[in-house]
């Protein structure tokens, strides 16, 4: 194939060549983990995750270029220039909503932690969710995976690292409890992120260890951890 991948941003995310198991991992915890927090929410919440519609571990395979984004953190300025500086947006949007995918058939992988930090991180959703849907009426992709500060959010939405996201919510009008226990349009989009995805031969996260283990050992030990609450690698990195 004629894919090229291309690491745009941001550089926090994991990238392993599946075909020769050559590893580069910018953070430490096992990619399981982003969900093990996730799953004392969910299962509190009796909130059950359809993982046949919303896979844990997507599969892609293409011919195209695909670009990669990780750790925006509410920077939606920041975020813009890099899109526009690879060309996957024509023009600075007057909204995030309003904005639009000028990479063709491209693909762009997100690549976790859309929120904390900054202070407009509910604009760098709502613009990326703007661009997935203009992105496939033009036969691109864009594809947001979920990062430690998504899942660190759904397991505990009072906490002190998530405390600049939640007072966004606040000010919007959001419940963060609720946002956090999967209700309403943005916290089923928070609770169906997929945690990795593979394009052809490249896998892709946030961060991590696959341990070599096959996409479907990945996505029954994630499916398994957030179904039973049990914990699948200590918590011991400092995200």
């Amino acid at each position: 194939m004629n894919m090229r991948i291309k690491q745009i941003g941001w550089s926090n995310l994991l990238l392993v060549r599946l075909d020769i198991k050559v590893f580069a991992v910018w953070e430490l915890c096992a990619i399981a983990l982003l969900f093990t927090s996730f799953s004392s929410v969910a299962s509190g919440a009796d909130v059950r995750r359809d993982w046949n519609k919303y896979p844990a571990v997507l599969e892609l395979d293409t011919n195209e270029d695909v670009f990669a984004i990780g750790d925006v953190h509410g920077d939606r300025k920041r975020l813009v220039k890099v899109l526009r500086s690879a060309k996957l947006v024509p023009a600075l949007p007057s909204a995030p909503d309003q904005v639009k995918w000028g990479g063709g058939k491209s693909v762009l992988v997100m690549v976790g932690d859309l929120i904390d930090k900054g202070h407009k991180s509910l604009q760098v959703i709502a613009l990326l969710r703007t661009l997935q849907s203009d992105a496939a009426s033009h036969g691109g992709q864009v594809i947001i995976l979920m990062g430690n500060h998504e899942a660190e959010f759904l397991a505990n939405p009072a906490g002190k690292k998530t405390k600049k996201f939640r007072k966004e919510l606040e000010t919007a009008g959001k419940h963060p409890t609720k946002v956090a226990n999967c209700k309403g349009d943005l916290g089923e989009f928070f609770c169906n992120l997929p945690i990795a995805v593979r394009v052809n031969d490249w896998f892709f996260s946030h961060g991590g260890n696959t341990k070599n283990r096959t996409i479907a050992e990945l996505s029954a030990a994630i499916e398994d951890g957030v179904n039973s609450k049990r914990g699948l690698c200590q918590r011991g990195a400092d995200w």
